[in-house]
C-alpha cells in the first residue's frame, strides 16, 4: 500500500492541497497527518486539523503531532512514499535522514507534479519486488 504524509499548517489547510488529498485517497493512498504542533488532548485545541481530518477520512491513529521536534524523527519508521510541506528545513532534513521524499509545497502545481512521479516510481516498485 502506497502511503503519503503531510504538514498540516499551510499546506493540507490549503484548499487546493486538501483536493490533491482527495484524489490521492481515491486512488487507494493511505494519508496521514505529521504537524509541528502537539495534541489536541494536551492544547483542548485543534479543531481546524480534526476537522479536516474527519473530512478526509484520516483518523486520528494516522496523525503524528511532533510537538515542535523534528519531523524526520517521527517519520523515519513509517514507509512514507513522500512527506509534503511548506518548511525547507523541515524537508531538508527528512529528505537526508530518510528514505522518504520530501516535497515542498509552495508554488503553483509543480509540487503536485513531484508527488505523482514518487508515487508512481513507489509504486513500479512494488510491482517489481513483488515479482
Amino acid at each position: 500500500m502506497l502511503m503519503a504524509s503531510f504538514d498540516f499548517d499551510d499546506t493540507l489547510s490549503r484548499m487546493d492541497v486538501q483536493r490533491y488529498a482527495i484524489e490521492l485517497i481515491s486512488n487507494g493512498v493511505e494519508l496521514w497527518i505529521c504537524t509541528s504542533r502537539h495534541m489536541p488532548e494536551e492544547t483542548g485545541n485543534q479543531q481546524d486539523i480534526l476537522s479536516i481530518a474527519s473530512n478526509l477520512n484520516i483518523p486520528r491513529e494516522r496523525m503524528i503531532f511532533t510537538k515542535w521536534c523534528n519531523k524526520w524523527a517521527y517519520l523515519k519508521d513509517y514507509a512514507f512514499s513522500f512527506h509534503l510541506d511548506d518548511d525547507f528545513e523541515e524537508l531538508d532534513m527528512i529528505n537526508k535522514n530518510t528514505g522518504i521524499v520530501g516535497i515542498s509545497s509552495w508554488g503553483t502545481s509543480s509540487w503536485k507534479i513531484k508527488c505523482n512521479k514518487t508515487l508512481a516510481f513507489r509504486k513500479a516498485k512494488e510491482i517489481g519486488e513483488s515479482k
